[in-house]
């Protein structure tokens, strides 16, 4: 997931996929973070959202995000890949006295804007757009 490449990119989506999915359970935020650059907007939603609930006791259970199959256009200002997105059904609790809040199966398009720091050899997520079927 380090190259400067068309599959390093496609890995780097698929482990910050990973990592968005491992934060719904472990609350890290630090590690999706890690993974993003101040600027990306819905990257720090997606953090403190999931920091809110957990800060608050709550938890989710289900609506883990798959992707398939890429598109991706390298570029050395920015990098930006398209995929197909399905996040499973389930639910957020967001306190021990809430009542689950249930989820449908959603699905649609997400695009990421990538930025590759060569001197780190590391991607970094700049910004994440959704368009939903």
């Amino acid at each position: 997931a380090r190259e400067f490449t068309e599959e390093g990119a496609e890995a780097f989506v698929r482990h910050y996929i990973d990592v968005l999915n491992a934060t719904h359970d472990s609350g890290d935020t630090d590690s999706l973070l890690a993974l993003s650059t101040k600027a990306c907007g819905n990257c720090n939603n997606f953090a403190e959202t999931i920091g809110f609930v957990k800060t608050a006791g709550g938890h989710y259970d289900g609506g883990r995000w798959q992707v398939e199959p890429f598109k991706i256009v390298l570029g050395y200002d920015k990098t930006n890949v398209s995929t197909k997105y399905e996040v499973t059904k389930g639910s957020v609790t967001k306190s021990p006295s809430a009542a689950p809040t249930n989820f449908t199966e959603v699905s649609g398009e997400l695009h990421f804007e990538l930025l590759y720091q060569a001197e780190k050899k590391s991607w970094f997520v700049n910004e994440i757009g959704t368009s939903v079927s």
